[in-house]
């Protein structure tokens, strides 16, 4: 079971790795998800044809996390009014 310490540090890992890429016209979003064996890994958003190229050049782990990186569509949210 993940501990709220873990839960903590997964969620400053989630703000430097916002800090680290989010100027980046390829970066879509970054999140918190379930790994195996109760775990957490962080979870990069990038535009979906720059996929290979990002997910080649970072590092496997952040902040001692497990780093995933997806492809995901930019979308313009629409509010409702």
């Amino acid at each position: 079971m993940m501990t709220d310490a873990e839960i903590k540090r997964a969620e400053t890992a989630k703000t430097k790795l916002i800090e680290a890429y989010g100027r980046q016209a390829w970066f879509r979003g970054a999140g918190i998800a379930p790994n195996t064996r109760s775990k957490l890994k962080l979870r990069l958003n990038v535009a979906p044809e720059k996929i290979r190229t990002i997910a080649s050049a970072l590092p496997s782990r952040f902040e001692g996390f497990p780093l995933e990186v997806i492809g995901i569509e930019y979308s313009v949210r629409q509010t409702r009014k």
